[in-house]
C-alpha cells in the first residue's frame, strides 16, 4: 500500500487477508498504522489550513496581547489580556475607608488630601438622611426675658410678666433657668416660673440642670418675683429649653 505526503510517496507493506499471517502479525499492523499516524502529524503543519477548518470562529482566536483593558477615573489597574488583571477603586483616597460600624457623614479633608468619615460631635445624632440635635445634651431654645429694667428697683411681683407656650415648645422641656440682677441688694431674689422652675441669687445665678416639661401651646405661665432686700436694680432671667 502506498500513500502520497508532501514530502513524498511512502509505501507500506499490506498483509494478504488469506495469509496465516495475518492472524499473528498485529504487532506488524499496528506499526504500520503508527507509521501513517507519524507522516500525517509530520505533514500537518504544511497542509491543514487551522483558519479554514469546520467551524472556525475567528472572534475565538484573537491576539491577546493587542486587546487592553483600560481603566477610567477612579479605578487602578487594567493592561493586556496576556495574563490575569485586578481593577481596583483608587479615588481621592475611598478605597481606604472601612466600615465605621455606625451612621457617619463622608467629608473631604483637605490639609490631609483624602476623604475621611466625619464623626458628630456631642449632642448630635443622624437621623436617617437628617443631622439633628440629641434629645439629652442640645439646648435647642434659649428664652430670654427683661423683668426689671437696669435702674428699676426689683419688687416683689406676682406675674411679673408671663411666658407663653409657643406650638413649637410644646411638650418640650426646660433643662435649665437662670437670672442676672444689675445691682445686687443685700439677700437674694427669688425668680419663679410658676410651679415649673425656680432660682435664686444675687447677681448672675445659673441654676441646676433640670428637665421640666411645657404645657400644651397657649399656655400663660407666670413668671413670679420675690425680691431680696437692699433695693436690688435690674433684673433678667433665661430658660434653656431642650427638644
Amino acid at each position: 500500500m502506498a500513500a502520497t505526503f508532501p514530502g513524498g510517496v511512502k509505501t507500506f507493506a499490506v498483509v494478504n487477508p488469506g495469509d496465516p499471517i495475518l492472524s499473528s502479525t498485529e504487532n506488524a499492523q499496528q506499526d504500520e498504522i503508527k507509521a501513517i499516524e507519524i507522516e500525517l502529524l509530520k505533514s500537518s503543519g504544511s497542509v491543514v489550513d487551522h483558519d479554514a477548518l469546520t467551524n472556525f470562529v475567528p472572534n475565538e482566536h484573537i491576539d491577546h496581547s493587542a486587546i487592553s483593558i483600560t481603566v477610567g477615573t477612579g479605578l487602578n489597574g487594567g493592561g493586556d489580556l496576556t495574563t490575569s488583571r485586578t481593577i481596583t477603586l483608587s479615588h481621592l483616597g475611598l478605597q481606604n475607608l472601612t466600615d465605621p460600624g455606625a451612621d457617619r457623614i463622608m467629608f473631604w479633608d483637605q490639609s490631609a488630601g483624602v476623604l475621611k468619615w466625619l464623626t458628630l460631635g456631642t449632642g448630635l445624632v443622624i437621623n436617617d438622611t437628617t443631622i439633628e440635635f440629641s434629645d439629652s445634651t442640645v439646648l435647642q431654645n434659649l428664652i430670654y426675658i427683661q423683668l426689671f429694667g437696669k435702674d428699676e428697683v426689683i419688687t416683689t411681683t406676682s406675674a411679673k410678666a408671663y411666658l407663653f407656650v409657643p406650638s413649637y415648645l410644646s411638650g418640650k422641656k426646660i433643662k435649665k433657668m437662670g437670672m442676672g440682677i444689675i445691682t445686687a441688694g443685700t439677700s437674694n431674689t427669688t425668680v419663679a416660673l410658676d410651679t415649673y422652675a425656680s432660682v435664686s441669687g444675687n447677681g448672675y445665678t445659673e441654676g441646676s440642670d433640670i428637665s421640666v416639661s411645657l404645657p400644651s401651646a397657649g399656655t400663660k405661665i407666670p413668671i413670679n418675683v420675690t425680691a431680696g432686700s437692699g433695693s436690688p436694680k435690674g433684673l433678667d432671667c433665661w430658660f434653656v429649653m431642650s427638644k
